[in-house]
């Protein structure tokens, strides 16, 4: 994808961690490869800049036209309220346990409310 992400990183990734009985049992289907660019300014990842490199990505190389917030601007990081309860990204490679929704008519707000341990 051509990201800029230095080949030392990718000879850093572990192998996926398996899912133990309690994942499965709370309904987790496997494991995301993240990275997490940037730095945060406390030793995390950039949200807002990680955000960025994955939405320049999927809006140039996967939908031919995407609509995009008008307040939405990442160069104007300060303008982007993140989610006050959400976990610290590191820096680098990571892995991330992933389930789907029960109902898959939710609406993204009630997703967001609902789903907030769907990711860890």
């Amino acid at each position: 994808m051509k990201w800029g992400i230095p080949s030392a990183e990718f000879e850093m990734i572990e192998q996926t961690p398996p899912l133990t009985p309690k994942d499965m049992e709370d309904r987790f289907i496997g494991s995301i490869l993240s990275f997490g660019f940037g730095d945060d300014g406390y030793g995390n990842a950039d949200s807002v800049l990680s955000a960025q490199k994955a939405w320049e990505y999927a809006s140039k190389r996967l939908f031919k036209k995407i609509w995009q917030c008008e307040y939405i601007d990442f160069n104007r990081s300060d303008d982007i309220r993140l989610r006050p309860e959400a976990q610290n990204r590191p820096k680098g490679f990571y892995f991330s346990k992933f389930k789907l929704p029960q109902n898959r008519s939710t609406t993204v707000s009630q997703f967001r409310v609902a789903g907030r341990s769907l990711i860890y």
